[in-house]
This record gives structure tokens, C-alpha cells and sequence, in this order.
């Protein structure tokens, strides 16, 4: 899979499932808030809510680092929708340099 193939169809749709439970749980926001600030339809928002999604983004998702997840996590709910494309190339770059890491190790 090409690298923007992997971004679009399984490291995107983790970092918005790991960002939508954070400023759900953490900031109480309701799901139709967070669909607005990720730039997604509500009904994304109850699926990442509810874990209905594949099992390699669930994968992924646990390979996101927690803090900078909720670094981007407390900007979204503080500065809004104009924030998340930075939240969402910052989590891609930071997941794909680890990725680096790991294929190196090997």
C-alpha cells in the first residue's frame, strides 16, 4: 500500500477515532461538536465511539502516542475546527516516524 493509501484509509480515520473518544471523555463534548471540529458526518463519530471499524485501525490506534493525542485533544476543543488539519499532519508525521523506527530496528 502506498503511503498516502495507508494514511487516508487506516492512519487518519485511528488518529480521528483516538481524538473524537478524548474530546468526548476528557472534554465532554457531545458527538456532534466533535464531528464538526474533524471535519467528519456524526454518524464517523458513533462508529469510532463504539469501536465498529477494522481491526488494523484499532491497531493503529494503539501505536498513537497518548500525550500528544491529548495535546491536539485540548487545542481542538479550546481553538476549534480551524486547528485540526494541523492536529491531524502532526499525529500522521509523528505515527509514520515511529513506523520509521520500528522498520529500521528490523
Amino acid at each position: 500500500m502506498v503511503i498516502y493509501e495507508e494514511a487516508a484509509n487506516e492512519i487518519i480515520p485511528a488518529i480521528r477515532s483516538r481524538l473524537a473518544n478524548t474530546l468526548i471523555n476528557k472534554y465532554n463534548l457531545k458527538e456532534e461538536k466533535v464531528a464538526e471540529l474533524l471535519g467528519v458526518a456524526q454518524a464517523a463519530i458513533s462508529k469510532y465511539k463504539t469501536g465498529k471499524y477494522s481491526e488494523k485501525i484499532k491497531e493503529i490506534e494503539g501505536k498513537l502516542s497518548g500525550e500528544l493525542i491529548d495535546k491536539y485533544a485540548k487545542i481542538l476543543s479550546e481553538s476549534g475546527k480551524d486547528r485540526s488539519r494541523e492536529a491531524l499532519c502532526s499525529l500522521c508525521q509523528a505515527y509514520f516516524s515511529f513506523k520509521c523506527k520500528l522498520i529500521a530496528r528490523a
